[in-house]
């Protein structure tokens, strides 16, 4: 499979995402319009995101997009807080979501908290600000970024 780029100009949010929610809001939409023009609003989305700045960009995509969307938030080895429980929408695309990339460190760990629990998971689409990262153990078939 081909993966489709999709460029936004949204080169990075500036973090902490929460802290600087007015000065990302209009790139925020930008990434969410992108997607949006990808999947139909009868399409269910599954938004995978980690951290809160990952979780503020799922949330916001959530009253931005006309789709039926569910938020799972895969957390950080260690964290206590709440649960790691997720359950994806069985008929709805797998999106990761996430704020920046560097290492690509965090799309890896949530793809690998992801394929124990559905080992035959199919990443559909990556968002991200920021540029292209690097070696991913899945080709997904949209990339969303810079």
């Amino acid at each position: 499979m081909k993966t489709s780029f999709i460029t936004t100009g949204v080169d990075r949010l500036n973090y902490p995402i929460g802290h600087h929610i007015n000065d990302n809001k209009d790139d925020i939409e930008k990434l969410a319009k992108a997607l949006g023009k990808i999947y139909p609003k009868d399409i269910n989305l599954n938004l995978i995101c980690r951290g809160s700045s990952g979780a503020i960009i799922a949330g916001m995509f959530v009253l931005l997009l006309p789709n039926h969307c569910k938020i799972i938030h895969i957390k950080k080895e260690g964290e206590s807080s709440h649960s790691n429980y997720f359950d994806l929408d069985a008929s709805g695309k797998v999106v990761i979501v996430d704020d920046f990339i560097i290492s690509c460190d965090t799309i890896k760990s949530i793809y690998n908290s992801l394929i124990i629990k559905y080992p035959d998971i199919k990443i559909d689409c990556l968002c991200l600000s920021g540029h292209r990262c690097c070696y991913l153990p899945f080709t997904p078939k949209y990339y969303i970024c810079y």
